[in-house]
């Protein structure tokens, strides 16, 4: 009889421990699904994230991953400039179409600039699927000045430039418009 006594309460103890569990499990799905709702983020929710289209890109200064010193007036002609931080997942999603785009830039890699955001993480790998067709810098945190220049507070975020003047800005490669050069 005990024994059957023990077994109904180590029972009774798994079970309710199962539904504490379970209990957890559903409230996580719950908010998961409520996160999942919501959609992506629009475009013009973030629109105070990145500098506007006919905007002007502010003086900086910056070295490259190759040592050589970056500022505003190296952004000459049509340039591409994408935004990437380490920590990102969009960012990894959109690297692979960034590099294709960039490797048909007319120009090369003089026109277009990778700006990384290493997040305390080694961007190594990034850094390097970036560098065959961009001019790359590392910045260490959000205050960084060439991070600043651009108003960069959402990641990946993407520009067209002509001449430092922003002409068309996007978080997503597929947004920006047909690279037509004027």
């Amino acid at each position: 009889m005990p024994y059957v006594v023990a077994a109904t309460v180590l029972v009774g103890i798994i079970g309710v421990a199962n539904l504490v569990l379970t209990y957890g499990v559903i409230r996580r799905l719950r908010e998961h699904s409520a996160l999942l709702t919501i959609g992506p983020p629009r475009n013009d929710d973030f629109e105070q994230a990145k500098l506007p289209v006919g905007g002007s890109v502010a003086d900086f200064e910056a070295i490259t991953t190759d040592g050589l010193d970056l500022s505003r007036d190296g952004l000459t002609g049509e340039t591409l400039v994408g935004f990437f931080a380490r920590s990102c997942d969009s960012c990894a999603e959109e690297l692979p179409r960034f590099v294709e785009l960039a490797a048909g830039i007319r120009g090369g890699r003089d026109q277009v600039l990778a700006v990384v955001m290493e997040d305390g993480l080694d961007a190594g790998e990034m850094i390097g699927d970036l560098a065959g067709v961009a001019r790359v810098v590392r910045a260490e945190n959000p205050e960084n000045a060439i991070v600043r220049a651009f108003q960069a507070r959402a990641f990946p975020a993407f520009f067209f430039l002509d001449d430092g003047v922003v002409r068309a800005a996007e978080f997503r490669v597929g947004a920006l418009p047909a690279w037509q050069p004027s």
